[in-house]
């Protein structure tokens, strides 16, 4: 799963990053300034802002020109059925808009919050993968990249240790999430911490949210006038939660999980590459495969970096 995400991430061209130095290659410290799953989990939250971004300012206009939306879509695709529903007053109207925005709000913290759930997911995946004595010692010393060429070296209990790991760092409340994560891959960053008391006030929200759209109920109402209290979000909410989301996984991505990833990630997506495109892993295709980075990313390390990282794959 991992392997997909990067691959949209390196086929979608949308990283930005910043110049990089001549840069030779060491193991546990990336060229780059963030990792490729904070690429992805960046370009979904900027989709979750312009989605926001497209509605919000035409709300207004919407709510108050009935009519001109009537006479906008008589003849469109349309069929006649489907306008009907627009024979509705002007009140009704207004109030299917403010749910329709309000819907459009609590789906904005829904994803947000399922966002930095698979962030931390696969960013953790990565660092452990990277670095798997983090959670099984009796695999002290082994380089993650021997295991992607092996995957004999792995521990026969390895996949279940990491699947109970990950499962700490995000479930549960915040406060056990921190514990297990600091547990396993270090001290968390202090910006990270002073955030717990608000990812706990939104978790609250998000759960809310799940129950009045039935996501996650946990008992059937057959009463139909017993409906869930609604909630209310307005767009402060939604922008004071993708804040604390980008600061959490932008801190914890730098200060936490980089440290263990180093350039595992850009090994890894090597190793994939040249098995799809059938080359041998050498000074060759290290620079063929820097092109291929490139591509993506734009502003790529020096060739230096990818000649002596071929050798040090060779020799893992």
């Amino acid at each position: 799963m991992i392997y997909l995400l990067l691959s949209t991430l390196l086929t979608g061209g949308f990283c930005e990053m910043s110049a990089l130095p001549a840069a030779r290659f060491e193991r546990y410290t990336s060229p780059y300034p963030y990792s490729f799953t904070w690429q992805v989990f960046k370009n979904d939250l900027t989709n979750i802002n312009n989605s926001i971004w497209t509605f919000l300012p035409s709300s207004s206009f919407i709510s108050s020109n009935l009519v001109s939306i009537k006479n906008y879509n008589t003849g469109s695709s349309f069929s006649s059925e489907d306008l009907s529903r627009l024979n509705v007053s002007g009140t009704v109207w207004s109030s299917n808009v403010d749910s329709l925005k309000n819907w459009i709000l609590q789906n904005s913290i829904m994803s947000a919050a399922t966002m930095l759930e698979m962030f931390i997911k696969y960013g953790a995946m990565t660092a452990i993968h990277s670095r798997p004595e983090l959670i099984d010692r009796r695999m002290l010393g082994i380089d993650g990249i021997s295991i992607l060429k092996d995957p004999a070296k792995k521990t026969k209990e390895f996949d279940g240790i990491l699947k109970q790991s990950i499962k700490g760092m995000t479930q549960g409340d915040w406060s056990s999430r921190m514990l297990n994560m600091s547990v396993c891959l270090g001290s968390l960053p202090e910006k990270v911490e002073e955030k717990q008391s608000d990812l706990r006030k939104f978790q609250k929200i998000r759960n809310k949210i799940a129950h009045e759209q039935g996501v996650e109920d946990q008992k059937i109402e057959f009463v139909p006038w017993r409906n869930p209290e609604k909630v209310e979000i307005s767009h402060q909410d939604v922008k004071d939660f993708l804040s604390i989301v980008k600061l959490v996984a932008e801190e914890l991505d730098k200060n936490v999980f980089q440290k263990h990833i180093g350039c595992y990630d850009i090994i890894r997506e090597y190793h994939h590459w040249i098995f799809r495109e059938k080359k041998s892993p050498n000074e060759r295709s290290a620079k063929e495969y820097k092109a291929y980075l490139g591509q993506s990313f734009g502003t790529i390390p020096s060739s230096e970096f990818f000649k002596d990282m071929a050798v040090y794959y060779n020799q893992c």
